[in-house]
């Protein structure tokens, strides 16, 4: 699990750090505060090849600059350092669990064509990789068990151009959760009956199984599809620590609190959830279906971002609703 990340002419942050992670924590803030620069850090930081000769197109640096644009300067990897690296290099630091094990990434510019330039240190305070011989990484992601981005949308960059809603719902039904999924969709439309695929043209499909007909997934309307898809996606994914920015885009408030109610499940499941939001209704959401023993899993942080300088205010569960007026000024 992730504990702490430090980060340094980064995007827009030129200092900043946030500890104590938990089990579900909720990033928000004003525009510019530095939440998808947060998002961005651990994804980078999380992931194990930086930069892949073979692939360059396919390296964590790529995905990150491709989300934001695929064309213009937002492509360019030298955006992402503070003032465009005037500055000094990025520093990204992501500790795990374990205090003793920790992530350093440096970020430089490289050439004029604004390139990067990543190098990566690991740092252990015992010596127990020298005496298994096992390497400081491995034992970093073994701890960390990787790090995803989650999107409710159709594709991202970030994802195989081929996973498709009926590999999902395989990965889903294979993971023991159908029944789960089920259930939570019914909240909204109680004459479903389950999902099921289907081929066609020997194409398979994902459908919404009622009493005498069905429906493709796909043509059900974008907020059902965008539910199911990330509903599958908490649990398809292996990644222990799950990012995700924005999940209440296009769902309506019951489907909201189906959201909520499935995050709380792969918080269930042992994943760790770290998500942006513009939603008060999400973040009420999730305190609403939150177990009285699972809601000190719960953290809220506060972000601001004044002159590139982060500052952060941890809210935890039990005292998200006492502290709702402020949050909702912030959000609305």
């Amino acid at each position: 699990m992730i504990k702490q990340l430090k980060i340094g002419n980064f995007r827009g942050i030129r200092v900043g750090t946030i500890e104590n992670f938990s089990a579900l924590n909720v990033l928000v803030g004003p525009s510019g505060s530095g939440k998808s620069t947060v998002i961005d850090a651990l994804y980078l930081a999380g992931s194990p090849k930086l930069d892949e000769a073979q692939r360059p197109d396919h390296t964590p640096l790529n995905e990150i600059t491709t989300r934001r644009g695929s064309a213009g300067p937002a492509s360019m990897p030298a955006w992402l350092l503070w003032k465009h690296g005037r500055d000094g290099p990025a520093l990204i630091d992501l500790h795990n669990e374990s205090p003793a094990r920790h992530r350093s990434i440096e970020l430089k510019i490289t050439d004029p064509y604004g390139m990067l330039k990543p190098a990566e240190n690991y740092y252990l305070a015992d010596k127990e990789a020298s005496n298994i011989g096992r390497s400081p990484s491995e034992l970093f992601f073994e701890d960390l068990g990787g790090v995803r981005i989650v999107s409710t949308l159709r594709t991202s960059a970030n994802e195989p151009q081929n996973e498709q809603l009926p590999d999902l719902f395989s990965a889903t039904t294979t993971a023991g959760q159908q029944d789960e999924l089920v259930d939570l969709l019914r909240k909204i439309d109680p004459k479903l009956q389950g999902l099921q695929i289907l081929t066609q043209h020997q194409q398979p499909f994902l459908t919404l199984k009622y009493s005498d007909y069905v429906v493709p997934v796909e043509l059900a309307g974008d907020g059902v599809v965008a539910l199911i898809r990330f509903c599958m996606k908490l649990t398809a994914y292996p990644a222990r620590t799950l990012l995700i920015e924005e999940p209440e885009l296009h769902l309506h408030y019951r489907a909201i609190q189906m959201a909520a109610r499935a995050l709380w499940g792969a918080v269930r499941q042992g994943k760790q959830i770290i998500l942006t939001t513009h939603s008060l209704d999400l973040i009420d959401s999730l305190v609403t279906e939150a177990a009285d023993e699972a809601l000190p899993k719960l953290t809220v942080f506060q972000m601001r971002c004044d002159g590139g300088s982060l500052r952060v205010n941890p809210v935890a569960g039990p005292d998200v609703k006492f502290q709702r007026m402020e949050l909702e000024a912030e959000l609305r």
